[in-house]
């Protein structure tokens, strides 16, 4: 099965994100986000890969005021495997990994950006998990 998604994000709508630095907020922008997955069934297993893309909240000149949330991971990739061990037991694994992204303030971004010119955020993620799930 290949499945295609489009998802928005209205960060704006929520006041803390969408004030700017100086109006003690974050500025951050609404997100735009493009996945794509493929789902192949067999047997007694169930496999999953997928990937996304969006935009990065943050702009570059609010690097500073957004040193710990550094929301911008742009590419995401998820895998995972499903295995049905009877009509009731399930096991799962399943893993994620977003590339290191980097942004640095210029420092043209109003008074918190000018303060913090030069400030670097990077942000990389992974992550695995297991789950077991019994039907009752």
């Amino acid at each position: 099965t290949l499945l295609l998604d489009y998802e928005y994000v209205h960060y704006k709508g929520a006041k803390l994100l969408r004030k700017t630095p100086d109006q003690g907020g974050f500025g951050w922008k609404n997100l735009n986000i493009f996945k794509i997955g493929l789902v192949q069934q067999f047997k007694d297993f169930t496999a999953r890969l997928g990937y996304s893309y969006t935009n990065s909240p943050i702009p570059k000149y609010r690097s500073f005021a957004n040193v710990l949330a550094p929301a911008i991971a742009r590419h995401h990739i998820g895998a995972g495997l499903t295995y049905k061990m009877d009509s009731k037991n399930h096991f799962s694994l399943s893993g994620y990994y977003s590339p290191k992204e980097r942004a640095t303030d210029p420092g043209t971004g109003g008074r918190f950006s000018t303060f913090g010119k030069g400030t670097r955020i990077t942000l990389s993620i992974f992550g695995v998990q297991a789950a077991y799930k019994r039907n009752f």
